[in-house]
């Protein structure tokens, strides 16, 4: 995340340990990378759409001319 972070590219930390999470977010956030958090079970498809709906809101301009990375 940081590498890509560095480069430009919008960051979204998806994990189900939101503490961590929240940390790594502000972790990036502190070295000026965009980046935002959704909660997400992996092996819930449903959470897993959720997470890919936020990421294209939340960061739509990056979205369009970045690779998208799960």
């Amino acid at each position: 995340a940081q590498s890509l972070g560095k480069e430009g590219a919008a960051v979204m930390v998806s994990d189900m340990d939101d503490t961590a999470a929240a940390a790594a977010v502000a972790k990036l956030k502190q070295q000026g990378i965009s980046a935002s958090f959704c909660h997400c079970d992996v092996a819930s498809s449903d959470q897993v759409g959720v997470c890919m709906q936020a990421l294209q809101q939340r960061h739509r301009p990056s979205v369009h001319d970045s690779p998208v990375l799960l």
